[in-house]
């Protein structure tokens, strides 16, 4: 389980899902919350609730949906070759999260 915060051990599909888990609540606070899909999915663990997940889970090599819809190429994209990153949604660009090549 990931540090979350000093006060804070959870597993990372407890992050960012509406629910407090932590007393200081960095689990939805966190970074990563800031920037989620618009789609949704089944998370592998914890709930089994449809919830958005954080673009930093998605194409990153592990399984975070029950389906595996977070590893393969069905999630919005902006940009070609340097400036190819994942985002929030088709409407728009903004929001991003950067990834590198090697990834694609």
């Amino acid at each position: 389980c990931p540090t979350i915060s000093k006060s804070c051990h959870i597993h990372k599909h407890q992050m960012c899902d509406n629910k407090l888990d932590c007393i200081d609540r960095m689990d939805e606070l966190h970074p990563i919350c800031r920037s989620q899909s618009e789609a949704v999915c089944v998370r592998r663990f914890g709930k089994s609730a449809q919830l958005t997940i954080p673009l930093a889970w998605i194409r990153d090599g592990i399984k975070d949906c029950i389906d595996g819809s977070d590893e393969i190429d069905i999630w919005p994209t902006c940009g070609k070759d340097k400036t190819y990153r994942l985002v929030t949604s088709n409407k728009t660009c903004e929001n991003v999260k950067t990834i590198t090549l090697s990834r694609i």
